[in-house]
């Protein structure tokens, strides 16, 4: 999931600073001598971000110093990373892998967790090696990226990406393209003065958000958050948060999937919409799926359904949540 660097990014540095803490397991204590109890092996980190081809050494302290001399080192998942002897980690993969310090004879042992990423990339270019956000999701194959700041570009998505916000990370406009997939955490997209935000899925287009946040900070409710074009291939939209939108969700005609589950509406004019009227035939496109368990906090409107006639597809609108 992420290019090949040797060095780690300065954010991710900073963010494993931070998050790197001192903590230690043992199993089993009851079975355990006095002598035992007072052995403890601590890795000098919980929790670390990798990219892949990145090599990073993590360092044991053995507590009496010299009392174990059989500490080896595990990975749950070598195809994510690898671990030696010295405890040099080698991230391979995207993924998530926890790697393990473990003395057998003192049953003691302490964990950390590594998230392995294609690309990890920060808002200043410079420590990206120039690299935008833009081109790092400008190929066609799938690709995992960490974020760090604020990414006010619009971009276009053609293959298979997977973005996950560390910090509050931000995006504006994204357009999923024809075949794109692309899927959000914990990301917030932003709209604001000169700054069309929000998230345009295209003909064949695939999103997914979860955790994210959409906001706008013009006066009064404009534009969309997630416009959802005459046939999408799907999106899902759950536990995120929606702020200040003319309309929040928009879905246009089509035979894909939508899913909005468990999100905050507020302040917004319309919170969503599902038109499956095919243009001038009379007749409904055969959209499935679910709106369901969401907060509705001063919209005008809740939920507008469009159709022709009697609707015979699939998608439940029965639960339109809870009104404030």
């Amino acid at each position: 999931m992420r290019r090949f660097r040797v060095a780690a990014t300065a954010a991710a540095v900073a963010l494993a600073a931070v998050l790197c803490i001192f903590s230690a397991s043992c199993a089993d204590a009851s079975l355990m001598t006095d002598d035992d109890l007072q052995k403890r092996v601590e890795l000098n980190c919980r929790f670390d971000l990798l990219e892949v081809g990145e090599e990073r050494r993590y360092y044991v302290e053995i507590k009496p110093a010299g009392s174990v001399d059989d500490l080896r080192f595990f990975s749950s998942d070598d195809a994510v990373a690898t671990v030696d002897s010295n405890g040099m980690v080698i991230a391979l993969a995207a993924g998530e892998a926890k790697i393990t310090a473990r003395s057998e004879k003192a049953s003691c042992e302490d964990v950390m967790e590594i998230v392995v990423y294609d690309e990890i990339l920060v808002a200043d270019e410079a420590q990206n090696g120039g690299r935008s956000f833009a081109e790092a999701v400008g190929g066609d194959g799938k690709t995992s990226i960490a974020l760090f700041g604020d990414f006010l570009e619009p971009v276009t998505i053609k293959g298979d990406v997977y973005v996950t916000g560390i910090d509050g990370a931000r995006l504006s406009s994204v357009t999923v393209g024809e075949g794109g997939a692309f899927s959000a955490e914990n990301v917030t997209f932003y709209s604001g003065q000169d700054i069309e935000g929000g998230v345009f899925v295209g003909k064949g287009g695939w999103f997914k958000a979860s955790g994210c946040r959409f906001e706008s900070d013009e006066d009064g409710p404009v534009g969309t958050a997630v416009l959802a074009e005459d046939g999408f291939t799907g999106v899902d939209v759950s536990d995120c948060e929606f702020y200040g939108f003319a309309c929040a969700v928009d879905a246009r005609p089509s035979d894909g999937e939508i899913s909005v589950r468990n999100n905050i509406f507020s302040d917004s004019d319309v919170a969503v919409s599902v038109d499956v009227r095919l243009p001038g035939s009379g007749t409904n496109a055969g959209m499935t799926g679910k709106i369901e368990d969401n907060i509705f906090l001063h919209c005008v409107e809740c939920s507008r359904f469009s159709y022709c006639g009697k609707y015979e597809g699939e998608l439940d609108f029965e639960d339109e949540g809870i009104k404030v």
